[in-house]
């Protein structure tokens, strides 16, 4: 069975209205962030020898290990077990180290100078193509940590507008606004401008 765009996207030839799209971390991996094993690696390899006790002691406590050739437990889970620690032990240590785990997740994702954003881009302005010059909500979701989508949206603008309504799928945020998943309505210009929030 082939599909086509018309198969998979009914509303293409008239609408977006609706349509929502979800990317993983591929999306961010082809702009030159790393994929969840790299940056797992890279966090934990950034841990003071004291910090790192802390998250063996942690790992310890439920029958687990870091293996970093797996990079597993990823950060994600990494992080719940360390908050998970630190709330039923009381364990202050438990606490800096989350901290410690969302200041090195952030010091990664700023250390890429010169994200390529040229697909995010393109799909900015194909999809502002197939609004037909009426208003129309798409809806993107994505599971990155990064702000590529806000930042291509903005720059594919020209003659319209994107606004970003984030819908967060995620109740604890990262420092920076960054967080785990997030949508994008795309609208056209309007007269009166608003900041995107």
């Amino acid at each position: 069975m082939s599909l086509d765009l018309a198969t998979i996207l009914p509303n293409i030839t008239h609408s977006l209205e609706g349509t929502g799209f979800l990317f993983g971390a591929g999306t961010s991996a082809e702009a030159g962030y790393p994929m969840m094993s790299g940056l797992t690696r890279k966090v934990v390899g950034g841990l003071k020898p004291d910090e790192r006790a802390v998250l063996d002691e942690v790992l310890k406590a439920v029958g687990s290990a870091y293996d970093d050739k797996a990079a597993t437990p990823n950060i994600e889970e990494l992080a719940d077990l360390v908050i998970a620690h630190a709330i039923n032990s009381k364990d202050a240590r438990c606490a800096t180290l989350e901290t410690k785990f969302r200041e090195l997740v952030v010091q990664e994702i700023l250390s890429v100078k010169n994200p390529s954003l040229d697909n995010h881009v393109q799909l900015f302005r194909a999809l502002s193509k197939r609004t037909f010059g009426r208003p129309c909500t798409v809806w993107i979701f994505t599971t990155n940590y990064d702000l590529l989508f806000e930042v291509a949206a903005a720059k594919a603008g020209g003659e319209r507008l994107f606004w970003m309504h984030r819908a967060f799928l995620q109740s604890r945020p990262i420092p920076g606004n960054i967080w785990r998943g997030c949508g994008e309505s795309l609208y056209p210009k309007q007269p009166t401008h608003r900041q995107a929030g």
